[in-house]
Formats: structure tokens, sequence, C-alpha cells
């Protein structure tokens, strides 16, 4: 064991102590006021189009604030009496490296995925829905796919478990069918911009995503592999004291060099790759790579596998669909694209 690398790493960076509260704070009621408040001045915002009266814009800010602030104090009103998850301190907070690398996938993506959608086209206002479909997307789509493809016995039996993110458990496959079903609705409400352009670039900041995920379950010592004797093969201390492969490293490498692969397809045609093409590679690359590393993990379903992990059955639709998508969409597009040069 003493030619092996040792992780014994913590996954929290820090924890902030308990802070006390001066006042007792309703969560729900919270909530509340907030999507009560966006909706009413979502509202006014609309009438303010069809009008022809415009109001100045420091008095529409005071408004907003105002508004924000009644609702706020009715919220509390309501909900502390109710006991609608109260609470009168704060923490302690861990603030960990997974949750960190989740958060900066999201950050980045967001900063790149602006530039990328407004080359395309996209003002503002469309760039913020799709990201904010994306990020519902993965979260939902994620913990859905968690607990209905590796687990789905339990979580049936217990639904409200379904909610208990905090307990761990997140799928890359559920993710990835829940962008696809986003984009898909995304693009018929803003039927001007193609679903397959919307992907293809998407691709790109999937990529980074799935890389600092990986890097994440490092910090966590989960998703290991079966033991080896590999040179490179690490002990997860909070295991136990056997040499594994570092399966998640495997992952989160491979999707570094996909990142790199996607990035100098996408800048090659210039910013407009042919529709299709990124998403159609995308999906065989990444699936592929994730079917392979799965031989050297250890099983992460509850259910007896057969044959193949869960995740090599999960890979392999989407590898499928990869394919149609390069043959039938990528390469028509590329050919159309060549045609025009």
């Amino acid at each position: 064991m003493d030619n092996y690398f040792i992780w014994s790493g913590k996954p929290e960076l820090f924890t902030i102590p308990k802070i006390p509260l001066p006042f007792s704070v309703s969560i729900v009621g919270l909530l509340f006021a907030y999507f009560v408040w966006t909706y009413v001045i979502g509202q006014q915002e609309e009438k303010g189009k069809n009008s022809k009266r415009k109001s100045a814009e420091k008095t529409k800010k005071t408004n907003k604030w105002i508004l924000l602030g009644g609702f706020l104090v009715v919220s509390q009103i309501v909900g502390i009496p109710l006991n609608l998850f109260v609470f009168d301190s704060l923490g302690p907070i861990s603030i960990r490296w997974y949750g960190l690398l989740f958060a900066g996938s999201f950050v980045i993506g967001y900063q790149w995925g602006t530039t990328m959608y407004r080359d395309l086209g996209f003002n503002q206002t469309q760039i913020d829905s799709l990201l904010t479909h994306m990020i519902v997307a993965v979260v939902a789509g994620a913990r859905l796919g968690h607990c209905l493809f590796y687990d789905p016995v339990y979580y049936l039996s217990n639904p409200l478990k379904i909610l208990a993110m905090w307990e761990g458990g997140l799928a890359s496959h559920g993710a990835a069918i829940g962008i696809v079903l986003a984009i898909y609705l995304f693009s018929q409400k803003n039927n001007s911009f193609s679903f397959w352009a919307i992907m293809d670039r998407m691709m790109l900041l999937v990529a980074v995503g799935t890389a600092f995920i990986r890097l994440g379950n490092f910090f966590n010592s989960e998703i290991i592999g079966e033991p080896t004797d590999l040179p490179w093969a690490i002990v997860f201390a909070q295991d136990d004291l056997l040499p594994r492969h570092p399966t998640m490293l495997y992952e989160s490498f491979s999707y570094m060099l996909g990142l790199g692969l996607f990035s100098y397809m996408y800048y090659a045609f210039k910013k407009k790759p042919p529709e299709g093409l990124l998403f159609g590679v995308f999906l065989i690359y990444m699936f592929t790579a994730r079917f392979i590393i799965e031989i050297s993990k250890t099983s992460q379903a509850a259910f007896e596998e057969v044959f193949m992990s869960m995740g090599q059955w999960l890979s392999i639709p989407f590898i499928l669909f990869g394919i149609w998508v390069l043959l039938f969409v990528g390469m028509k597009n590329y050919k159309l694209q060549q045609q025009k040069l």
C-alpha cells in the first residue's frame, strides 16, 4: 500500500459555524414572496410594453423594491405562525468541493454560453431563459435519473426521498435526457433558432460541467473503481485500504480531452459548425468513453446487473442516437455547407 497514492482528503473545503438570526424566518414564506413578486413585476412590465405611457426608470425601480418588501412582510406574517420551515439560525454550513465545482461549471457555462448564443443571434432575454432551462433540466434530470435508473424500488416506495438531494445521488444519463427535453421545449417556443444549432453549442458547456463534476466526485471519494495493482491506482482511505482505479479521474480527463476536441471543431468552422455535427460527435465520444470506463467501476445500482453495468446499458442508446445524428443530420448539413462555399 505504501507504493500507492493515498487520498484521505475531506469533501468539505471549510465550514461556517452556526449563526443566530435576529428574528425568525420562514423559508417557504420567502420563496412564496419571491415568486409572487416576480410574477407581479413580469405582469407590470408586460403592461408597460403595451402602454404608450412611460414612467421614469427610477420610479419603476422604487416600486419594485416597495412591492418586494411588502410581499416579504406578508410572507413572514403568514409563514411563521403556520411554522412553514421556520429558522432561528443559519448553519453550520459546510462548503463542499463538489458544490463549488458544480456551481463553478454553471458560472463558466453562463459566461461562455452567453458569448456563443449571442453570436448565434440570441438576445439577452433568450440567453437567460435558455440557461435557466438548462439549470433546472440538469438538476431535475440528474436527480430523477439516479432515483429511477439506479434504485427505483426504494425511491418509488419513498417518493419524498427523491427531493432529498443533500443525501447524494445524481445521474449523468438523467441529466442528458433532461437537457435534450429542455432544449426541445425551448426551441419550440423560440422556433427562429434550430434545435440542432442550440444543442451543438450546449455540448461544449456540458463537457465543462461533466469534467468538473467528476473532479467533485474525487473529493467525495465516490464512484470509485475496482481494486487493481496498476501503478496509478489510488487508495481511498475513507472507504478501505485497497488500491483502486480512480475512475472519476479517468472520466474527468476523458471529458477534458473531449472538450478540447469539441472546441477545436467549433472554432475550426469559425463558430458556425454544420448543425448537428458537434452534437453527434459529443454523444458518440462521451458515452463511448463512459461505456469503456464503466468496466473498471464498482457497481452503482442497488439491484443485480446482468452482463453489463447500468451505466453501460444506459450509454448504448445515447451512442446509437449519436451515430444517427452524425450521419443523418450533421453530415447532411456539412455537405450542404460545403456546397455553399
